[in-house]
């Protein structure tokens, strides 16, 4: 089957399988948060809470600073973890590239042997992971729990 007939089918099954994913009415996957998860609750007049999970039971949520029965909850969000890792390693890949260019221009234009290489590219590497970790890593907002 040649590759333009899988784009069209790719193309229309994305937008319904987040539609379907972010529908969830099931109460069960908010009691299986764990005690001190930050959550945001939105109530059925608008407004939302975050704060750490205190506890959850069949028929209310209670944050830290903030209650709410099951039917007055709208929508349960999770804030989920940042990439810093993956942006370290993105650094690392970056700065051993830009130092396998300097060494190899280094090794070039003078008799270093190898040397300028052994040094910069896994000192550029770390220090490319270091810039990668020190960049912000904001979590995001993942849904739950939707009521109906």
């Amino acid at each position: 089957m040649k590759l333009r007939a899988w784009i069209l089918p790719l193309i229309l099954f994305f937008p319904f399988a987040q539609i379907s994913l972010a529908q969830n009415e099931d109460w069960g996957v908010v009691k299986q948060l764990p005690q001190g998860q930050k959550v945001k609750v939105v109530t059925t007049d608008g407004k939302s809470h975050t704060s750490a999970l205190e506890s959850v039971t069949d028929d209310s949520i209670q944050l830290k600073n903030f209650t709410a029965s099951k039917q007055d909850v709208k929508q349960v969000l999770m804030l989920s973890g940042g990439h810093r890792g993956r942006h370290a390693l993105i650094g690392a890949a970056i700065g051993a590239g830009v130092g396998l260019g300097i060494g190899v221009k280094l090794d070039v234009d003078s008799y270093t042997q190898n040397k300028a290489k052994e040094i910069a590219i896994p000192g550029l590497a770390a220090l490319g992971a270091l810039i990668g970790m020190a960049l912000p890593s904001h979590g995001k907002w993942r849904e739950v729990y939707r009521g109906k």
